[in-house]
């Protein structure tokens, strides 16, 4: 490519100076949900998911007064195999910013690659990228990137609006509070108000309907066919208030990374309206981004009194990050439609002293009392069980199938789905930054990411985790799984199944 970061940032200004007006000019801004490998034409799993934070900064830009287009490249493959995005691009006016999400660590070798693309097809836009994984690494990642112009720091939002009103000004977006270009890193600004984000509207986003059709859950709900629908993730907090090995996104890496001393939550009458607006465009689930257990009882029962105050009755999806108290049963099984709710536990382990030490303090008894409670109330549950994380004994798989048949000999009506997957440690976890054999490098992400695209490397293998076990004995140990899935079809998921 030839080209600095430098150079870009100034073709960008002059561009921008040769348009600027007296009053704020309204720029034509892209943003972009990259492919995980940068390839389209592969089998590996692709992603799809947009950040939620991601579409609360393309609606606080268009609530500023700019012109937004919203792409999944993952989802325009799917309804149209054909798409070309430099077809797209040539077809339109050439953007101000492009901006990518660098969330999650698998996308980094795809953020990469499309960077590359955007600058071969964008000349003169700024290119910008934001996430948790572009925070971790962003020195690394403007290193290795010459197409990408600034990455933005932790929660994005006044990075953002700072970059854009710079653009608007016609100048370099360099020195800014919150944004790292090359030579010039900054720092996370710190928690953002989250009740003024809209978190809701997809308006900006091509394929729409077709997006929320692709996030649906269809909880198991006995000999019924599951039905089609349409989901929504929606944010209702940010941060953790724990810290799990293996984890990027706990409370030591929020605060290291976006300057979040704990977790923050949206206010309950803030979460009644956005479930009054979802309702009201036809969205049948909603999946709320954090534990409303881990919120406290306080913020837990103003949300569901309001919506009962509201007359709603949304179909929810929650993830438990233990086990949920049986306020919540009652709550989302009084306040919840059933034909659309679902709950996600995640034991870990089939061990209760492997559960404790990820962060999960709760026995076998336990997990099946709260099973039990659940089912009584006709809810529906997914419970995970992770496969390989470090120190993990070799009859992992056995116990995690010992307490399945207990818990499935619970279910009278079909309604719980159990899965187990290969499980890593993630690049900012706590386990990675004090483990040197479990660390991960910025140049060791593009590396797995290539080799991904070249079908060199499957996406369960170890290596491809960060998990210490040989090749040979995660595969024997999906394979036992299996096994148990073949037992019992309906309610348990085989792993994935990859030709190693």
């Amino acid at each position: 490519m030839g080209t600095s970061g430098e150079s870009i940032l100034s073709r960008t200004s002059e561009g921008l100076r040769g348009r600027a007006m007296a009053q704020r000019m309204a720029l034509e801004i892209l943003y972009l949900h990259p492919w995980p490998c940068g390839r389209s034409d592969t089998a590996l799993p692709r992603y799809p998911v947009i950040p939620v934070g991601a579409v609360a900064l393309c609606n606080l830009l268009r609530s500023s007064g700019h012109q937004v287009i919203g792409l999944c490249l993952p989802l325009e493959q799917q309804e149209d195999p054909g798409f070309s995005l430099e077809n797209w691009l040539s077809k339109r006016t050439p953007p101000a910013l492009a901006l990518l999400d660098l969330h999650w660590y698998e996308h980094a070798w795809g953020a990469v690659q499309l960077a590359g693309r955007l600058r071969r097809a964008l000349p003169r836009a700024c290119i910008a990228v934001g996430g948790l994984t572009a925070t971790a690494f962003s020195a690394d990642l403007l290193q290795a990137c010459p197409a990408l112009d600034a990455v933005l720091l932790g929660e994005a939002e006044q990075p953002l609006l700072a970059l854009v009103e710079a653009l608007e000004r016609g100048a370099a977006p360099a020195g800014l509070a919150g944004l790292a270009t090359r030579g010039q890193p900054s720092h996370a600004l710190g928690p953002a108000d989250l009740d003024r984000l809209d978190f809701v509207s997809l308006e900006f986003l091509r394929h729409e309907q077709a997006y929320r059709r692709l996030l649906y859950q269809p909880p198991r709900r006995g000999s019924r066919t599951p039905t089609l629908g349409s989901a929504h993730w929606l944010a209702n907090g940010r941060g953790c208030a724990r810290d799990c090995g293996f984890c990027g996104g706990g409370r030591s890496a929020q605060r290291r990374l976006c300057a979040r001393p704990g977790p923050g939550w949206r206010s309950p009458s803030a979460l009644v309206g956005d479930l009054a607006r979802l309702t009201e465009l036809g969205v049948q689930q909603v999946a709320l981004t954090h534990d409303p257990d881990m919120a406290g009882p306080e913020h837990r029962w103003r949300l569901f009194a309001g919506l009962r105050a509201a007359g709603l009755r949304p179909g929810l999806y929650l993830e438990s990050f233990g086990l949920p108290s049986p306020e919540l049963l009652r709550a989302v099984a009084e306040g919840a439609d059933p034909e659309h709710s679902e709950l996600a536990l995640t034991p870990v382990s089939g061990r209760a002293a492997e559960r404790r030490r990820w962060g999960r303090p709760f026995d076998d008894e336990a997990l099946l009392a709260t099973v039990r409670a659940a089912l009584e109330r006709d809810l529906s549950l997914s419970l995970f069980f992770s496969l390989g994380l470090p120190g993990a004994p070799q009859d992992e798989v056995e116990r995690a199938v010992e307490i399945s048949r207990r818990l499935l000999d619970l279910d009278r009506h079909g309604r719980l789905r159990l899965l187990a997957l290969p499980h890593g440690v993630d690049p900012a976890s706590p386990m990675a930054r004090q483990d040197p054999d479990l660390a991960w490098s910025f140049q060791d992400l593009l590396q797995r990411g290539r080799a991904l695209a070249a079908g060199t490397l499957q996406p369960f293998e170890p290596r491809a985790l960060g998990s210490a076990l040989e090749l040979t004995e995660l595969a024997a140990r999906l394979a036992s799984w299996d096994a148990f899935a073949a037992s019992e079809p309906q309610a348990v998921l085989p792993s994935p199944r990859l030709s190693w």
